[in-house]
C-alpha cells in the first residue's frame, strides 16, 4: 500500500481558502463597524432632534400662556389671535435651535446615557 504525498495543489487550495476567509472576516468586520458607526450617529442626530422639538414645545406653551394672561380687548379679532399663535411658534422654534432655555441639552444628555 502506498501513500500518496500531499501535493501542492491541495495546499494552495487549503491556504488560499483561508486567506480569502480571512477577507471576507475583515470586510464584514469593517461593514459592521461602519454600520454601527451610522447608526450611532443618527440616533444622536434624532436625540437631538427630539430635544430640540420638546424644548420647542415646552417654550410654545410658556409664550402662549404669557399672552393668554394678557386681558382681550372687544377690538382684537380672532385672526390677529391666530397670528400670534403662528408668532409664538415661530419664536419658540428659532429659542430652540439658538439653545434657548437649555432644556434642549438636557434632554440630550439624558437620551444619550449608556445602560
Amino acid at each position: 500500500m502506498s501513500i500518496n504525498p500531499i501535493n501542492n495543489d491541495f495546499l494552495n487550495t487549503i491556504t488560499d481558502y483561508s486567506v480569502s476567509e480571512k477577507k471576507i472576516d475583515d470586510i464584514s468586520f469593517k461593514e459592521m463597524y461602519n454600520k454601527i458607526k451610522t447608526e450611532q450617529e443618527n440616533k444622536k442626530e434624532e436625540i437631538e432632534k427630539a430635544g430640540e422639538e420638546f424644548e420647542s414645545y415646552f417654550t410654545y406653551k410658556i409664550l402662549k400662556s404669557m399672552y393668554d394672561s394678557i386681558p382681550r380687548s372687544e377690538l382684537s379679532s380672532n385672526a390677529a389671535g391666530q397670528y400670534r399663535d403662528m408668532l409664538m411658534d415661530a419664536y419658540s422654534k428659532e429659542m430652540a435651535k439658538n439653545g434657548g432655555l437649555g432644556i434642549k441639552q438636557m434632554v440630550v444628555e439624558q437620551l444619550s446615557k449608556e445602560k
